[in-house]
């Protein structure tokens, strides 16, 4: 059986660094400290045993960047205890206790790009082999972005002002190619979906609820475990205010002459020269102006009756004037 360890940069390592990085394995299961390894070296294999390990990433698809990935190191079968070591672009990270036959590291990615992950049996026994994985690529993209625009092509910018049921155009980028995009306005599933392209581009059309509520609100965009959001305030329109109607004014009626009722006062009046006459005075209750009425005579028989009494006063007046008695003028 022969085995060797690569270093960095593809150089082969063997003899006293092998045994270091076998007796590194063996004191984390003892809990002991070994130094003087030097750098990191990504490990790797041959043996005539039959254990084989593999490496499974969680999730299994491209993530975004500051994703991270759980990598699950299985072997196979069980040779007893001994660690996993990991490598990421042939950065080796700490070892891992083997539990039940596999170990489990979580790693974020920090950059873009294609990135080779290995998994490195180390067993604690001295005449097992080292035995590593076939190396996979872990896709890792840049952060989904999402912008809105309104119908008519003017850009919205974050934490704008829309209103319920006004209906918007939601752009993305960053996702994986041909992959089916769903949304959501606040949490709340909308009944929309997208298709990104070869390049991970797509667009859909997304109309603002009318039930919702005014407030803010984060539009997700989703595919798998990345995320694209934007922000925005809704407002609720105001209530529209009816349409106003023409006044229907009545067209007044000309007021009707008032028919007060009068209270009759009657009285009778001597008449010289005449028979005593009644006159008849009404008062109207409604402040209108008192009328005169009469009855028994007339005007002209006021003018008579008075012209007679000028003829008599006149005939008195004009009588002739007896002197003094005894004396009489001499003929």
């Amino acid at each position: 059986m022969a085995w060797f360890v690569n270093a960095v940069g593809g150089s082969r390592v063997s003899g006293r660094h092998a045994t270091l990085a076998r007796l590194a394995a063996a004191s984390l299961l003892s809990g002991a400290v070994v130094l003087g390894i030097g750098n990191p070296v990504a490990l790797a294999a041959t043996s005539s045993g039959a254990a084989t390990v593999t490496v499974a990433p969680v999730p299994s698809g491209a993530v975004s960047v500051y994703s991270s990935v759980m990598l699950t190191a299985a072997i196979q079968p069980t040779t007893g205890p001994g660690a996993v070591v990991f490598s990421v672009d042939h950065d080796r990270l700490p070892p891992v206790p083997m539990v039940d036959g596999s170990a489990t590291v979580t790693v974020p990615f920090e950059s873009v790009g294609d990135h080779l992950v290995t998994a490195t049996f180390l067993s604690a026994a001295a005449d097992v082999a080292a035995v590593s994985s076939a190396p996979i690529v872990v896709t890792v993209l840049p952060q989904p972005k999402m912008w809105l625009a309104l119908l008519s092509g003017e850009r919205v910018p974050p934490g704008s002002e829309l209103h319920a049921g006004q209906s918007v155009v939601a752009m993305f980028n960053g996702f994986t190619s041909d992959a089916l995009v769903s949304f959501d306005l606040g949490g709340r599933p909308l009944p929309i979906a997208a298709q990104t392209n070869e390049f991970g581009l797509g667009s859909v059309r997304m109309t603002i609820p009318d039930t919702i509520a005014a407030g803010p609100y984060f539009f997700h965009a989703v595919v798998g475990d990345s995320t694209a959001l934007f922000a925005f305030y809704v407002n609720r329109p105001a209530a529209p205010s009816p349409t106003p109607t023409a006044a229907v004014v009545p067209t007044p009626s000309p007021p009707t002459a008032a028919q007060p009722t009068p209270i009759i006062y009657s009285t009778t009046v001597p008449v010289t020269g005449a028979a005593p006459r009644t006159v008849t005075v009404g008062i109207p209750t409604s402040g209108a102006t008192p009328a005169l009425a009469h009855t028994g005579f007339d005007g002209e028989t006021l003018v008579a009756a008075s012209l007679l009494c000028l003829v008599l006063g006149s005939a008195c007046l004009a009588g002739p004037r007896r002197g003094p008695a005894g004396r009489h003028s001499a003929q």
